[in-house]
């Protein structure tokens, strides 16, 4: 099987849309101004049977290529209605350079309506990237989406929530990677997406995700976080409409104004994660502040008997916690972020 096919057009640097042409080849090429939907397929035995919705894009203007991508893991569904209602509003003879948006990445996983794994293998699709095309459907499947959807992009937009039983505070990340122009890109991206918090994590030496991994390839990378627990409201799927929009105007896919902002920036901090199978009471929200020291919740056994009061660690912001009443051994429990000045 080849390796990347797409074909895309004049790289610029970072401050330099590429061309106008559409480099994705896994789909029909549209014509310039024009929207094509659809489903693609793969021929590789490990996704035999399934199908993925795709909207492609073409501008009339030279500009970057843009990847969005939705329910990498299947039970966040803000980010399928946000992308869904972004690619059915666009007008291509708006937009400058091209699009290709998948709102349901993680077929398997969507329909089985199942958390955080793969029903087929039990693997977690953001941890396994940038896959294996001799491994199973979730690694085949990272490494097609690696290979023939962000190869040829210029942006790669991954867009989650809290799973199925996790609360969180929304908000976006980036990698800081050294490179000034690109870094103050993804921060200007992150910055205008307009949710409450922004989390920037270090160049990443190994991962297992979809951003880290499009981040190492060279690309403008970003993953948003909104909403959770298995839910699809209008209004997570608002917030990130427009905050898709406000993002392609910064990296100049649309026109517009730029609303004014406010967003609290984080650095990667520390998991608390669960020392036993047990019973789990939080007692923060999420986008709360905490001291050190600070009790975070109330893990019982199963008898109601208290086993243990967690507390923090570090002084931060709890950006998320479990919401299940029943967690297992090595579970993360709650995730605390410190607040840095920019």
């Amino acid at each position: 099987m080849r390796g990347n096919r797409g074909k895309p057009g004049r790289r610029g640097t970072m401050g330099q849309p590429a061309s106008a042409v559409f480099p994705w080849s896994i789909v029909p090429e549209p014509g310039a101004g024009e929207k094509r939907t659809g489903y693609l397929r793969w021929r590789d035995d490990a996704l035999r049977g399934w199908e993925w919705p795709y909207f492609a894009i073409r501008g009339s203007q030279p500009g970057r290529a843009v990847a969005i991508l939705a329910a990498l893991h299947g039970g966040e569904y803000p980010g399928v209605l946000g992308a869904l209602r972004l690619a059915r509003m666009l007008q291509p003879e708006r937009v400058r350079g091209s699009l290709l948006i998948l709102p349901v990445v993680n077929q398997p996983s969507f329909w089985a309506r199942s958390a955080f794994v793969t029903p087929p293998d039990g693997k977690n699709q953001n941890r396994v990237f940038p896959g294996n095309a001799l491994g199973t459907l979730t690694e085949v499947l990272a490494w097609r989406l690696m290979e023939e959807i962000v190869a040829p992009a210029d942006v790669v937009i991954d867009l989650h929530s809290g799973d199925v039983f996790e609360s969180l505070a929304s908000h976006t990340c980036r990698y800081d990677m050294g490179d000034a122009g690109i870094d103050d890109l993804t921060t200007r991206m992150c910055a205008a997406f307009g949710l409450p918090f922004a989390i920037t994590y270090p160049r990443p030496k190994v991962t297992g995700s979809l951003a880290g991994n499009a981040a190492l390839a060279g690309k403008l990378s970003m993953l948003i976080e909104v909403g959770g627990n298995g839910l699809a409201t209008d209004e997570d799927a608002q917030i990130i409409f427009q905050g898709l929009i406000n993002t392609l105007r910064v990296v100049g896919t649309l026109g517009g104004m730029l609303p004014e902002t406010t967003v609290r920036w984080l650095v990667d901090g520390q998991q608390l994660r669960a020392p036993a199978d047990a019973l789990w009471r939080s007692a923060v929200r999420p986008g709360q502040p905490v001291a050190a020291g600070d009790v975070l919740g109330t893990l019982y056994d199963q008898l109601g008997e208290e086993l243990a009061r967690p507390v923090a660690e570090m002084a931060g912001i709890a950006l998320y916690h479990l919401s299940a009443l029943a967690v297992r051994e090595g579970d993360p429990l709650v995730y605390i972020t410190p607040e840095v000045t920019r």
